[in-house]
């Protein structure tokens, strides 16, 4: 490799933005009434009506975007 496609590449590499990112957030549902499942994180309502498959088909909060799926243990992540 010459010294100049070194350079290039490392001009190239330093001009690249650091992602920005989240902490990862996690949760349980909770169940309210009848067939609506609340997330404890951010206190959305989902309605798992059975046209879903149950609670367990979502696996992430559509509003907040945290975990709900447990570990081995059955503790949520």
């Amino acid at each position: 490799m010459r010294i100049a496609e070194y350079i290039d590449r490392e001009a190239l590499i330093k001009a690249l933005e650091a992602a920005e990112v989240q902490p990862v957030k996690s949760g349980e549902w909770v169940h309210d009434r009848g067939t609506q499942w609340k997330c404890s994180n951010c206190g959305n309502f989902l309605d798992f009506d059975g046209l879903n498959c149950g609670r367990g088909s979502a696996f992430f909060c559509p509003n907040c975007g945290a975990d709900m799926r447990e570990t081995k243990e059955g503790e949520f992540l």
